[in-house]
């Protein structure tokens, strides 16, 4: 079966803008994209991610990230993945952590204004701009336990560039905060 014809699991609304105004959904509930929404591009990636923390001294909690493909529209991103969770806390069942999502979130967000900017979106190569999402909603639509061909789908809603600027840090509302390291 073709990454096409599978029908991966979907979580939580992803909504992000890069001027600040995140958007939260009523009800927190799976993504059904419109289907005239074509992806206008498919980027093949399997780079892993890894996440280690610990929540209580001395129990460590491990989970890995597998990418398999991104598909990228106008104004979103979807990124396709498949995970493994290790946890030595007591009564921890395999999950989705807030943290995977957040970290899964700023290399989804890079590819993105890699593709947007006109980088070529290669995690391989050395990054050509910096992020710092500043403010965000993330909400899912309950405990993700699925472990294989899970998407994780981010909608922007305002995408400006911003001037160079001569001292850091700076303020700036939302996640609008991002900084080229080399011109496009």
């Amino acid at each position: 079966m073709s990454l096409n014809q599978m029908r991966p699991m979907r979580f939580g609304d992803g909504g992000i803008s890069l001027n600040g105004n995140a958007k939260a959904p009523a009800t927190p509930q799976a993504t059904t994209p419109d289907p005239s929404e074509s992806p206008t591009r498919h980027i093949i990636d399997s780079s892993e991610t890894h996440i280690a923390f610990n929540v209580m001294p001395d129990r460590p909690v491990r989970e890995q990230l597998r990418m398999r493909q991104f598909r990228v529209g106008a104004t979103w991103i979807e990124a396709e993945f498949d995970r493994t969770y290790s946890s030595s806390m007591l009564n921890s069942p395999s999950h989705l952590t807030f943290v995977a999502a957040l970290v899964q979130m700023q290399k989804i967000t890079y590819m993105y204004c890699c593709h947007r900017l006109g980088f070529d979106p290669d995690v391989n190569k050395p990054e050509v701009l910096k992020i710092w999402p500043t403010h965000t909603n993330i909400t899912m639509r309950d405990l993700v336990r699925e472990e294989g061909n899970l998407v994780h789908r981010m909608d922007f809603r305002v995408f400006r560039r911003l001037d160079q600027v001569n001292t850091w840090p700076r303020q700036h509302r939302g996640s609008e905060c991002f900084r080229l390291t080399r011109a496009p």
